[in-house]
């Protein structure tokens, strides 16, 4: 599955951005690019953490939220009822990030070993949208009982939805065929339309308890259900030919004697469900400096479903070795032609398992306090042991999490959040489910402001300025 991957590149293109063959006698005789139309949707309630704060005294505490830590609900004295939305936002980035002269740079420069004399590139037309779709509310219930504040929340830790076509892509390999003494031209032609998409979610259904066991110290207690859903649908309509001594051979042609399938497909649905606890602490040292801690805990998730679809290869296009950058191995290898069967191809299949194995990480996070008259600080580490992956058979996507810094800053009823998430993705090259390894840091900025309409009544908004450009909405009703 190398193109249900965050960027999904089309096969011939895939091909040619890594190359770095010299000396050989494939050519790229046509590359047009057509349209590359992706939009990403991504939400987590990371982005909305702001908003499930707490009021006092008509003022805004952002920070004393239960996704930091279930202890800052911990003696409360009236019922909380919270309701959080997000309405549907909609960015075209494709000018903000310079996507098309990146990748026309990248195609200039890497398809240079294997350009033909006449060949001018059809640059691709990129539209590339970030989206958040309009979810169900997320919202939590709170109600004190004799020495214990219990609560119930529903929320979504992270939804990523992902839909990318690729219409009119054209491409044209040549190269040269030794048979029956002569040297002859051959041409593979192809022409591609294709859709992808990709679905995750995680959905958390939570109980909290908390208690004050003293004037200086809290407790928090919050057991999670996790149900995880992961849905992927992928199409290539390919169409090909070779063109070899004056006459063309045509792939997909039911005449033909020999098996010449270049269309793919791929369906898969998988789901399961899993637990984790998370365990937090409170000690107030005195009215200006707070210290909190809190430990999380997650079990495996094993997701079940099936997978579907078939996949072929032409064993002519040496692919493993061209996205390794196999030095000056051919992109269309003459030694692999038959040539009474020019258009055979092989049918690789998909392996095919009910079961896909889901970890996630363990977590440790120390917070501080502090509060010089109107003004708030606070800041939070969250260090992270072990890996988020997804293991199907052998293959596996795995992003390490190395630390999560936050910052808040507060001052009656407006404040700022800020943020830094460092992650390496990784899988092995060598397996379907393959990215690249990278480090990457996400940075994170809210603003917001809250305020109280009347004495039980409380609104908050925020406005995500990074990751991603947004707006949150959240009302709480206190009684």
């Amino acid at each position: 599955m190398k193109y249900i991957q965050i960027c999904i590149i089309i096969f011939v293109f895939s091909l040619l951005v890594n190359l770095r063959a010299q000396n050989t006698v494939s050519q790229i005789e046509k590359l047009e690019l057509g349209f590359i139309v992706t939009e990403i949707s991504l939400y987590s309630s990371d982005f909305s953490t702001c908003l499930w704060g707490r009021s006092s005294n008509d003022q805004y505490y952002p920070f004393f939220n239960p996704f930091e830590n279930p202890a800052f609900l911990a003696g409360e004295k009236h019922s909380r009822l919270l309701f959080h939305i997000s309405p549907e936002q909609k960015a075209g980035l494709t000018r903000l990030l310079n996507v098309s002269e990146k990748i026309n740079q990248q195609l200039d420069d890497k398809t240079l070993p294997y350009r033909s004399e006449s060949l001018k590139l059809g640059y691709p037309q990129v539209n590339l949208h970030i989206a958040r779709k309009m979810n169900i509310p997320e919202g939590m219930i709170a109600v004190p009982f004799r020495k214990f504040f219990i609560g119930f929340i529903f929320h979504y830790p992270l939804h990523f939805s992902m839909q990318n076509e690729l219409l009119g892509i054209e491409s044209s390999v040549s190269t040269e065929l030794h048979s029956g003494g002569g040297t002859n031209k051959v041409m593979l032609n192809n022409y591609l339309d294709a859709v992808n998409q990709v679905h995750y979610s995680i959905i958390s259904t939570n109980f909290l308890i908390g208690r004050q066991f003293r004037k200086d110290f809290f407790a928090g207690l919050q057991i999670e259900r996790l149900h995880v859903n992961l849905d992927v649908f992928s199409y290539w309509n390919i169409e090909g030919s070779m063109f070899y001594n004056g006459k063309e051979h045509l792939f997909n042609n039911a005449a033909t004697l020999w098996h010449t399938d270049i269309t793919q497909h791929l369906e898969a649905r998988y789901e399961g469900n899993g637990w984790r606890l998370n365990w937090g602490c409170m000690y107030l040292y005195n009215y200006r400096w707070v210290f909190d801690g809190s430990i999380s805990l997650a079990s495996d998730l094993h997701l079940k479903g099936e997978l579907s679809g078939k996949r072929n290869k032409i064993p002519a296009l040496n692919m493993e070795a061209l996205i390794s950058g196999g030095g000056g191995e051919e992109i269309l290898d003459p030694e692999k032609l038959d040539p009474s069967q020019l258009t055979y191809t092989e049918d690789i299949g998909w392996n095919v398992y009910s079961s896909l194995k889901h970890t996630l990480t363990n977590q440790v996070k120390i917070g501080i306090f502090y509060n010089r008259h109107d003004w708030k600080f606070y800041l939070s580490d969250r260090f992270y042991f072990g890996n988020v992956r997804m293991q199907y058979g052998k293959d596996l996507i795995q992003f390490s999490i190395r630390q999560k810094l936050n910052f808040y800053l507060s001052k009656k009823n407006f404040y700022l959040n800020m943020g830094a998430l460092i992650i390496e993705a990784f899988s092995p090259d060598t397996q379907d489910f393959a990215i690249n390894t990278n480090l990457i840091t996400i940075p994170k900025m809210t603003i917001g402001y809250g305020k109280n309409l009347t004495k039980v009544l409380f609104l908050v908004g925020a406005i995500d300025i990074l990751p991603i450009p947004g707006v949150h909405f959240a009302v709480q009703y206190q009684f």
